[in-house]
């Protein structure tokens, strides 16, 4: 700093006073009956263990910690069973589904093979080389040719 800007600045330096020309104390008439007293006066600031402070918060902090991490854990099993009761439903429902239509498709295949032997039974079927005889013999149009009145199929 140069000299001619250093004597416009504040001096921040301690006063140049004698301490000698101080009295020991501001006070002396006041300050002789509680100097003694002061000392027993004041409270005593109770010594902290740091240690327990810190272990009492980890403590804490963990309880907290582990409270709100099984809250969001049963959170997240309930949605769980949730979503897995509605694919639980639409898998059962689209396995009823299935199988009301496999078994539709079995009753009509029954439906129709039935069908088709009554009607081969019923009609469309070849007689047998005696039943025209043996039937004419039985209602006595037909001399008795043939031993019995009852047609025989092969």
């Amino acid at each position: 700093m140069s000299a001619s800007l250093s004597r416009y600045l504040k001096d921040f330096s301690p006063p140049k006073i004698e301490l000698t020309l101080m009295p020991p104390r501001y006070f002396p008439d006041l300050d002789t009956g509680l100097s003694e007293n002061r000392a027993g006066a004041r409270p005593a600031v109770p010594e902290i263990d740091i240690d327990a402070e810190r272990r009492e918060a980890f403590a804490q902090g963990r309880a907290e910690a582990s409270a709100e991490l099984a809250l969001e854990h049963q959170k997240e099993i309930a949605d769980l069973k949730a979503r897995h009761a509605e694919e639980t439903e639409a898998l059962k429902q689209r396995l009823e589904e299935q199988a009301a239509g496999r078994i539709a498709v079995g009753f009509g295949e029954m439906a129709d093979r039935l069908a088709l032997a009554l009607g081969d039974q019923a009609g469309g079927a070849r007689p047998c080389s005696g039943h025209g005889r043996g039937a004419r013999q039985a209602r006595g149009r037909e001399p008795g040719r043939y031993g019995s009145a009852r047609p025989r199929c092969r």
